[in-house]
């Protein structure tokens, strides 16, 4: 009996005690039941986004982005040489990678490889010790477009003078592996971006799917009226998956490995397509118009319309998480610079006030390419503390 009431005793102490203890940290606040301690207000988000790192020698293409597959370096050109450069350290890569003439600078998706190539010779250069690998006649009249494999092992080129054939050559090899014959003027030839497929565009008439070890088609062609001369018509994901086609007034979306139809979308008004980009999730789609005017934004996987941004807009990128756009105006005054819209809130988070017709985003969304004139690359990167996806 006294044991019990001592227990008791005891008992009724320690309940007091814990509920004093309780009234205690209520009142301090520090009990996260009342008010948790673990909310912290959320970070700003520096303003702007990203911040000039420095301005490099040369200019990059117009159609191809100058990055390799992860966004970790990137080519440019100047005065018949190209030169890749780190990303991240803006230190050269690469020494001085000579060839006169030269109207085509690739790199590789690896960041290995990088390929020159005038109207007929094509050289292709290792990345680490700056030593040219190969060099091949690809051509006997000139070339109209090329491209190499994400691997820099095969390179895909059209000849002038065989305007139905896109031949895919081996590095060192001085004759074609094989060739895709397609009916119709070709404009151009990609690889996707595992190196798997390569899609070929014929001027007002169809796009192809090709496999890229042997030539085989995939299906049949994909019928398009697109009307552009534009290489870089047709646009993979990243995963190589889907690829993207322009037609007159819309796009189509296509399975790669089936050529199965998965939407097809109609432009509101009048508009011709002129550009349509993937965002670097795949989720998200940038259409530029013929008649340049606001980027139009769609939902990739449903085919819907989300918003307009910008005006004028001649080209679009969507960062990875799709969170921002990177829209190129057509250049017609010193006003006209490439911005960085937000996605979600439809409004203009920062301008390049130096830059021209011609930007690229990496495929991480970490820098941005603005060509700013007079043989110069300027190089942004973004802010740290500037959260890369949407809260």
């Amino acid at each position: 009996m006294a044991m019990n009431l001592m227990a008791s005793s005891l008992n009724s102490s320690r309940a007091a005690g814990l509920f004093y203890a309780s009234l205690i940290l209520i009142h301090a606040g520090m009990l996260c039941a009342v008010r948790p301690v673990c909310a912290q207000p959320p970070a700003a988000i520096p303003s702007p986004p990203f911040a000039l790192l420095e301005r490099v020698e040369g200019t990059c293409d117009e159609e191809r982005s100058p990055f390799d597959n992860n966004g970790s370096a990137f080519v440019t050109w100047s005065n018949g040489a190209a030169r890749v450069w780190n990303a991240r350290t803006l230190a050269p890569l690469t020494k001085p990678l000579i060839q006169d003439g030269a109207k085509y600078v690739r790199l590789s998706g690896n960041g290995k490889v990088v390929l020159t190539a005038d109207d007929q010779k094509v050289r292709l250069w290792d990345v680490p010790s700056s030593k040219l690998l190969a060099e091949v006649q690809a051509t006997h009249s000139y070339l109209r477009t090329i491209d190499i494999n994400p691997d820099g092992t095969r390179f895909v080129a059209i000849d002038e003078g065989d305007i139905e054939t896109a031949a895919v050559w081996q590095a060192g090899r001085t004759q074609p592996r094989f060739s895709a014959r397609q009916q119709g003027l070709l404009t151009s030839a990609e690889f996707d971006p595992t190196g798997t497929y390569i899609v070929t565009h014929a001027y007002s008439k169809a796009f192809a799917i090709w496999t890229a070890d042997a030539g085989q088609a995939v299906c049949p062609p994909i019928e398009s009226d697109d009307r552009s001369w534009l290489c870089c018509r047709a646009q993979f994901d990243s995963t190589g998956r889907r690829l993207v086609l322009p037609q007159d007034r819309g796009f189509t979306l296509i399975e790669t490995s089936t050529g199965k139809l998965l939407s097809n979308v109609t432009l509101a008004g009048s508009a011709h397509a002129d550009r349509v980009r993937f965002s670097g999730d795949g989720k998200k789609l940038a259409v530029t118009t013929s008649n340049p005017g606001p980027v139009q934004i769609y939902d990739a996987a449903a085919g819907k319309w989300v918003r307009e941004l910008g005006s004028d807009v001649f080209d679009c990128q969507i960062s990875p998480e799709g969170r921002w756009a990177l829209c190129t105006p057509l250049h017609r005054t010193l006003a006209d610079v490439p911005q960085l819209w937000d996605i979600g809130t439809g409004r203009e988070v920062q301008s390049f006030a130096h830059g021209g017709s011609v930007a690229w985003m990496s495929p991480d969304g970490t820098v941005i390419l603005v060509m700013s004139g007079k043989d110069k690359t300027e190089v942004w990167g973004l802010r740290r503390g500037t959260p890369e996806t949407r809260p």
